[in-house]
């Protein structure tokens, strides 16, 4: 049975969304985005919905609701949805792999 987008989403984001720093500006948290959104790359290419990932980013931000401490989750979970699609769209533009 095939993992649908939206779970390996959830699978690949867990390594940075589920830890609780992962919206800090931390150099370990910043490392472990990009890492993040080079396996997203690598396993699913740069053609990602926004609301898919942002939808796959709530879920594993949800389950972990201590992660965000304080902080807005929509805010947060907005602007690190949209810096990783930016990415991933330069990605599958500049073709880099």
């Amino acid at each position: 049975m095939e993992k649908s987008q939206k779970e390996i989403l959830i699978r690949l984001l867990k390594p940075w969304a589920g830890i609780s720093t992962w919206h800090t500006s931390h150099s370990l948290d910043l490392e472990r985005f990009n890492n993040v959104v080079d396996n997203i790359y690598s396993e699913l290419g740069g053609d990602i919905l926004r609301s898919d990932l942002k939808e796959a980013l709530t879920a594993v931000v949800s389950a972990t609701p201590e992660t965000l401490d304080g902080a807005q989750p929509e805010s947060v979970i907005d602007r690190f949805t949209d810096q990783a699609i930016g990415i991933l769209k330069y990605l599958d533009q500049n073709g880099t792999r």
